[in-house]
């Protein structure tokens, strides 16, 4: 049996990214924007670019990882970089709690 997992609505999704942006970066200095839905493993996750005081972030928003931000200077990480390595952390992680010696 496959499990769904419902996305909130765009707008919650923005609200949420920006909660945790505020809470890890500081206030934003516009609105968080898409850069780019994937679809795969069974999921869609979003990539938001934010920009606050601190710099400028890429988000990866998925609806079974956590949040995490990844900046996007000194050295131009790309959107694609950024999920690669969110995914690489995500799965590493997920292999930790279930084989601790890892």
């Amino acid at each position: 049996m496959t499990r769904q997992v419902r996305r909130p609505p765009r707008v919650r999704v923005s609200t949420r990214v920006r909660a945790y942006v505020e809470r890890q970066a500081g206030p934003l200095l516009e609105e968080p924007t898409i850069e780019q839905t994937l679809n795969g493993f069974g999921r869609e996750d979003v990539i938001w670019s934010v920009k606050t005081d601190h710099g400028g972030f890429w988000v990866i928003d998925s609806p079974e990882l956590p949040l995490n931000l990844y900046p996007q200077e000194p050295r131009p990480l790309t959107a694609d970089e950024a999920y690669s390595m969110h995914l690489g952390i995500s799965l590493r992680l997920a292999a930790k709690v279930t084989s601790p010696d890892l």
